[in-house]
């Protein structure tokens, strides 16, 4: 019950009084200003909650949930953010794998390299600055202490090293520690026999260091492919060995020798095409660097991310997915016209509303929110609470669903589920941070309450979000769900 209340209370307090505030930034620093005091201790439990909820999603999700926690936790909390990549990384390390026959061994391999890298990437991310020299040399420290921890980490992990030691690497080199970067380099190699190109190739770029610098670390990379290079990470080894070329010239005829092994042994035709490219191009040619993924900005601000769909070939449309675009296009329609001509929203929003059924709710249940903030925009509070509260009802059943569907599948599909669990959630969770913004007391006690189980923690940590950022539009209608 204590717990209830609190979550209510969160959402009302850093939702309701933060958006009256309307603060500036202190010390000029660009984005929202940072909650207060009370907001803060409260977005602070329901991050609390969050966290108390994994527990209850089982081992193979529970890594996830809780390195998706951290990068949220990131920008108010980041100490408790690398307690919890940190707890994410060993949650991870004792998923067993299955044996190779198993469909689902690939997937879980890739759940725990993705959660172990996230960890390590994390314990390494820039600090802020800092006000005081005082603050800064003590950030510092910090920064010290918790890349030795990712160095620790990184030795502890039990999938392929490469994409753990890339960003050591790239760290030894802004700190203009040629001598480290190497030896990390090595440290690599000898304990599973990959290479961390992706972070050499970087380092390489690095201003903090000399000539010298730069060829003690391309030798380094190009001794590794005398002692056999490993086929699996052909398309790195190019992207290094382009880097060489340019950063490193007097290096030509080693890349050339490398470049030709490459080509002799890689089993990718389009690897072997590049390489030969390269040799025919003596370097120009062009190659796409395979990224090192940070997941968040270094002050711990979120990420918004796009994606890009190619459009498909369209098939002939049956009547519901007809309805379904037909009601998209009435809230598309009525949202657009909200301010500038609200009758005409209003007639929108009706038509839409009167062709909300539960087929549409459970296929496009944002979209049937969005209805319910252009209701609330109109001033019709009435109407705004009674589709929030179908919307809300509708992924609860989504998510209790998801939790049905995950009990009884296989572990091949599981896995899967779980690799795409920020997508499988998106819908549940956006709906319930946009009823956040209207109705914050509803939403908090509805998370609380809601019957789902793999989504509740994620479900919680975004709530927590959302508590962070007064909303951008001056104009903010608050209403009641019944």
């Amino acid at each position: 019950m204590w717990r209830h209340r609190g979550l209510v209370l969160l959402l009302a307090v850093a939702l309701g009084a933060q958006s009256r505030g309307g603060r500036a930034a202190p010390s000029g620093r660009r984005g929202p200003p940072p909650p207060d005091a009370a907001a803060r201790g409260l977005v602070q439990a329901l991050f609390g909650s969050a966290r108390a909820d994994v527990a209850a999603v089982g081992p193979l999700a529970a890594p996830v949930i809780t390195a998706a926690l951290a990068r949220d936790e990131m920008r108010l909390f980041p100490q408790q953010a690398i307690a919890d990549y940190t707890a994410a990384f060993w949650l991870a390390r004792a998923l067993p794998l299955p044996a190779s026959a198993d469909p689902a061994s690939a997937t879980v391999e890739a759940i725990k390299a993705e959660t172990e890298r996230s960890a390590v990437n994390a314990l390494l991310r820039p600090r802020p600055p800092r006000d005081s020299a005082a603050a800064a040399a003590a950030a510092a420290a910090d920064a010290d202490a918790d890349a030795d921890a990712a160095l620790q980490l990184a030795r502890r992990a039990d999938v392929p090293k490469a994409p753990l030691y890339d960003p050591l690497v790239m760290r030894a080199a802004e700190r203009g520690d040629a001598a480290t970067g190497v030896a990390l380099v090595q440290e690599c190699a000898r304990s599973d026999g990959t290479y961390p190109y992706r972070g050499l190739a970087t380092a390489l770029r690095s201003r903090r260091l000399d000539g010298n610098d730069r060829l003690l670390l391309a030798q380094s990379g190009l001794s590794y492919f005398d002692a056999g290079a490993s086929t699996d990470q052909d398309a790195d080894a190019l992207f290094f060995l382009q880097a060489i070329r340019r950063e490193t010239p007097t290096l030509a005829p080693e890349v050339e020798s490398a470049l030709q092994a490459v080509l002799s042994t890689s089993a990718d035709p389009r690897t072997r095409e590049r390489a030969a490219a390269l040799l025919q191009t003596g370097g120009t040619g062009a190659v796409t660097q395979p990224s090192v993924v940070v997941d968040s900005t270094p002050g711990g601000g979120p990420i918004f991310r796009f994606s890009v769909t190619t459009a498909a070939p369209v098939a002939p449309e049956s009547g519901e997915s007809i309805g379904t675009s037909a009601f998209v296009l009435l809230v598309n329609r009525a949202q657009m016209l909200a301010r500038s001509a609200p009758g005409g929203a209003r007639d929108a929003a009706n038509q839409a509303d009167g062709m909300l059924n539960a087929a549409l709710l459970a296929a496009v249940p944002d979209t049937a929110a969005t209805l319910a903030s252009v209701y609330a925009e109109l001033g019709a509070s009435a109407d705004a609470a009674r589709v929030l509260s179908l919307c809300l009802d509708a992924v609860d059943r989504i998510g209790a669903a998801a939790d049905q569907t995950y009990a009884n599948a296989d572990s091949a599909t599981r896995a899967a589920f779980v690799q795409r669990l920020d997508a499988n959630a998106a819908a549940v969770i956006d709906v319930y941070s946009l009823a956040a913004r209207l109705d914050p007391t509803t939403a908090a006690t509805r998370a609380e309450a809601s019957p789902m189980v793999l989504f509740k923690p994620l479900l919680l940590s975004r709530l927590a979000v959302v508590g962070q950022f007064p909303p951008a539009a001056p104009r903010q209608v608050r209403f009641t769900v019944q």
